[in-house]
């Protein structure tokens, strides 16, 4: 049991007495609070911790969120994880902290979406919207549109959407979403194609 923890921990590099303690017992009350086993808990929370280049002496934070979106949404804390995995690349890239990459990943996974499907969905838009952010033009006032960020001139509301994707990415990205819902393309467009 610890023994095992211990293992997985220095396979996957996790250095010091303090650090392997701390990811030890994290995983532990993981396993006690969810339905994630052991190694899976450790794999996966060190992978979403690589790819976001989180500190693993945050496991504590980032195990109290996910048992926290598993406690609050209707998805389980594995495919969370599993969601929040395939959508860390992309996440990271734009400027996603952790937390809300777990969020989303509860998200998507509470409204049915799986997550290897939903997962290559958000990341592909995620990097289309900054692509976009950094090009602007005509894809950057879809997105904007689609947000409908307030501001009667269509290039002030692309404006502001720049700003706020280069400022909270996760909320551009919220606002993206619920602009999706509101106009009914969210069930079409599984890929969110614009």
């Amino acid at each position: 049991a610890i023994a095992d923890k211990i293992a997985i921990a220095r396979k996957l590099g996790i250095r010091g007495v303090e650090n392997i303690s701390k990811f030890t017992e994290e995983i532990s009350k993981i396993v006690v609070a969810t339905n994630l086993t052991a190694e899976q808990a450790a794999l996966d929370m060190a992978t979403l911790a690589g790819v976001m280049e989180e500190p693993i002496e945050n496991i504590d934070r980032m195990a109290a969120t996910l048992v926290g979106l598993g406690n609050t949404s209707r998805a389980q804390e594995s495919i969370i994880l599993d969601f929040a995995k395939r959508i860390a690349g992309a996440g990271h890239i734009v400027g996603l902290t952790t937390g809300q990459v777990l969020g989303l990943g509860a998200a998507f996974a509470s409204v049915g979406l799986e997550a290897e499907a939903g997962g290559t969905a958000i990341q592909q838009v995620l990097l289309e919207m900054n692509k976009a952010i950094e090009g602007g033009g005509a894809q950057m006032r879809a997105f904007a549109a689609v947000a409908k960020l307030t501001g009667n001139d269509l290039s002030q509301t692309a404006e502001q959407f720049q700003q706020l994707f280069r400022g909270d990415p996760g909320e551009a990205f919220t606002l993206f979403v619920e602009g999706l819902a509101k106009s009914g393309a969210f069930c079409v467009a599984a890929d969110f194609s614009l």
